[in-house]
């Protein structure tokens, strides 16, 4: 009986993404929007949300409360670190939740077995699993991820560092050229202390010339 309420809820759920998506995606972030499109986004928002109560009821009775709670959140929030595509999200949501469905149920049994154990409960391997897929796509990410994140500000403080100092012994020549800056390093800050390092003067327009850290 819980695998035949759970088989119909699938259906249903699907049955609904693929007959809504496109209002469900407006009224989910433009409710002004879909209100102007002819359908009311309160009514969609009710919709969804009984659909949600009613897999979540049915899940509840079939797998328990751990699992189900790691996969109301654990599936989507990879697929949102992963794209940006509502569509794409979905689909990878879907691919998170079924591996680790099989990885969970593997974990459980074959795991055990190679050293002689009995096999543990499915549905906490499941999601640990579920919890080691999310942890990942939170540091390796391509684009939200920790590890991109912290390589796009260490570029980016590198590329608008570059020309911030000049050592006290490179002056600049009378003759030459402001539009040619001469080449510099970002200092330390041990380096930043008086009489080693100066702010490197900046053109200005007027004619006048400024200390400025750029």
């Amino acid at each position: 009986r819980q695998v035949s309420t759970l088989a119909i809820m699938v259906v249903l759920a699907f049955g609904l993404v693929a007959v809504l998506f496109k209002e469900l995606r407006i009224a989910a972030f433009d409710p002004g929007l879909a209100t102007t499109q002819g359908f009311h986004a309160g009514v969609m928002h009710y919709v969804l949300m009984v659909f949600v109560a009613a897999a979540t009821v049915a899940s509840f009775e079939a797998v328990g409360s751990i699992l189900v709670i790691a996969m109301l959140v654990c599936p989507a929030a990879t697929a949102r670190l992963l794209t940006d595509r509502l569509a794409t999200q979905v689909l990878v949501s879907v691919a998170v939740a079924a591996a680790c469905g099989i990885g969970g149920y593997f974990a459980a049994t074959a795991v055990p077995a190679l050293w002689g154990k009995d096999a543990v409960n499915a549905a906490g391997s499941m999601t640990v699993v579920a919890g080691l897929l999310l942890a990942v796509a939170i540091v390796a990410s391509p684009r939200h991820g920790v590890v991109s994140r912290w390589h796009r500000r260490r570029r980016l403080a590198a590329s608008s560092g570059t020309t911030c100092w000049r050592p006290c012994t490179e002056r600049p020549s009378p003759g030459a050229s402001e539009s040619k800056p001469a080449a510099c390093r970002v200092p330390s800050p041990a380096d930043r202390s008086p009489g080693r390092w100066r702010p490197r003067p900046a053109p200005d327009w007027s004619g006048r010339r400024t200390a400025a850290l750029v």
